[in-house]
């Protein structure tokens, strides 16, 4: 098993990692892991309290001269690309051709990365994989000028990565591939659609929380409404939709509560001073504090634009709280009846049903 992120409690994509490891090694008779040397202390920490002793934990990275590419996340996705093309030299050195019997690669989440673990094995997985997910160009008028940059070359990334011969030969050399969602299915090459399933990439673990449903606040009519986000402050994350859509509506009718960090903050703060609207920035919590605030609000507002999944969707959903999301991408995945999926393909039409949903509740 090939995982470049890989660690318990750390977010979306090393949770991923962390994951399908734990299923793996429930599941097969040996498993042995590949991943970065960073993630070691935090894996090997966790892992001691399982009753599991049949994983073996390899750790590779890149030299250190490398490592200055991805000083502030600009430059993960180049050191993660040459990271797996590396890793199957460090393989080659230990193990023989089709050693194993199975060979999964489970993040990166993305298609856009080759894997090379095949080579070692009689059948090789590739996935979770995502990065197909796309919404309407209407919604680019959200993102600052950077971030328009940022997208369109995201949107070019999708295509042209498709023509690069190591992502095909992957593709091709894979027995089965796990698709997050359908947009990452239907982007791909038509020769690899009849072994593409469709899986959601991640579950949640309730014991990770405190639950206790009898300690949710029941609100009145004359309580304000409660809205509340976690997560990254990305402008891909659609904060600026929930915030556009609460412009019109009476500050003292609403409190909006934003836990997360993220390089987008200062976008949506001063957005928020502009319009004068009662939000407020919580800043980082730790995951065993999220409960009392899932449980204090009356409505979880994520309306990403490409999230290939969305765990802080199911961690509301576990706590009883409703959930509004849009249509673009995987979080979708993870709603009811009970919940509003946005299906708006404007900005002006969808920020103008969030804010009913709001007013409505």
């Amino acid at each position: 098993m090939s995982a470049y992120a890989c660690e318990p409690n750390k977010g979306s994509e090393p949770e991923v990692g962390w994951r399908w490891l734990i299923d793996a090694a429930e599941k097969y008779n040996e498993v042995v892991l590949v991943t970065r040397k960073n993630n070691q202390e935090n894996i090997e920490k966790e892992f001691s309290k399982l009753n599991l002793n049949n994983v073996k934990f390899e750790y590779f990275d890149l030299p250190k001269w490398a490592s200055f590419w991805k000083k502030g996340g600009r430059g993960v996705q180049p050191y993660a690309y040459l990271w797996e093309m590396f890793l199957f030299v460090y393989l080659l050195k230990r193990y023989k051709k089709e050693e194993f019997d199975l060979a999964q690669r489970v993040t990166f989440v993305t298609y856009r990365f080759p894997s090379f673990i095949w080579y070692f094995s009689k059948e090789f997985i590739f996935g979770p994989i995502a990065g197909g997910e796309r919404y309407p160009l209407d919604f680019l008028k959200i993102f600052t000028s950077k971030g328009k940059i940022k997208e369109i070359i995201r949107m070019l990334m999708q295509r042209f990565s498709l023509f690069d011969p190591l992502v095909l030969l992957t593709l091709y050399k894979a027995d089965k591939i796990i698709a997050v969602t359908e947009d990452t299915k239907t982007i791909l090459p038509n020769f690899v659609q009849d072994k593409v399933i469709i899986k959601p990439a991640i579950s949640i673990n309730i014991n990770d929380f405190n639950i206790d449903l009898s300690k949710r606040e029941v609100k009145s009519k004359n309580d304000i409404l409660k809205l509340l986000y976690i997560g990254n402050l990305l402008e891909l994350k659609g904060i600026m939709l929930t915030l556009m859509a609460l412009k019109d509506i009476d500050q003292s009718k609403y409190e909006f509560n934003i836990i997360g960090s993220g390089k987008d903050q200062k976008t949506f703060e001063d957005y928020v001073v502009k319009h004068n609207l009662n939000v407020n920035f919580l800043g980082q919590k730790n995951r065993n504090e999220l409960s009392e605030y899932y449980l204090s609000h009356d409505l979880f507002v994520f309306p990403s634009l490409h999230d290939s999944g969305g765990m802080v969707v199911l961690e509301a959903k576990a706590h009883g709280l409703k959930v509004i999301v849009s249509d673009f991408g995987g979080p979708q995945m993870f709603v009811d009846e009970s919940d509003e999926v946005i299906t708006e393909k404007t900005i002006e039409s969808f920020t103008k049903k969030l804010n009913s949903l709001f007013i409505n509740r």
